[in-house]
C-alpha cells in the first residue's frame, strides 16, 4: 500500500515494500495513483539491506509515472539488482506529482 497526502493539487506519495532480489535483472513494480496526474517530480529514494540496515545505497533506477501493463497510468518503480544482491531488501521510496 502507498501512503499519500494531498495539498492543493500536489500529491506526495511514499511507500515501503520488500522483495527478494534476482541476479542481474530489472524489476518493474506498478502502483495505482490516488489521483489523475498532470506532472511528476521524484524525490529521494533508496533501499536498505535487511542484513545490514545501516548500509544505504541506491538501487532504484527510476520512479516515474507511465503506462501500466493494461495501458492505464501507473506509478512505476524500477529496481535493478546485480550479482552482489542475493538477499531480501526493504525498499523505501517517496515522490510527488501534480494532479489535474
Amino acid at each position: 500500500p502507498l501512503i499519500y497526502h494531498k495539498i492543493g493539487n500536489v500529491v506526495n506519495i511514499s511507500g515501503v515494500l520488500g522483495l527478494t532480489t534476482s541476479v542481474n535483472k530489472n524489476e518493474v513494480i506498478y502502483f495505482d495513483l490516488p489521483f489523475a496526474f498532470e506532472d511528476f517530480s521524484s524525490a529521494a529514494r533508496f533501499v536498505v539491506s535487511s542484513d545490514f540496515p545501516s548500509t544505504r545505497y541506491p538501487k532504484i533506477n527510476s520512479l516515474v509515472i507511465g503506462p501500466g501493463p493494461t495501458g492505464s497510468t501507473k506509478l512505476q518503480l524500477i529496481v535493478f539488482t546485480d550479482a552482489a544482491d542475493s538477499t531480501y531488501y526493504s525498499i523505501y521510496f517517496s515522490g510527488h506529482y501534480v494532479c489535474v
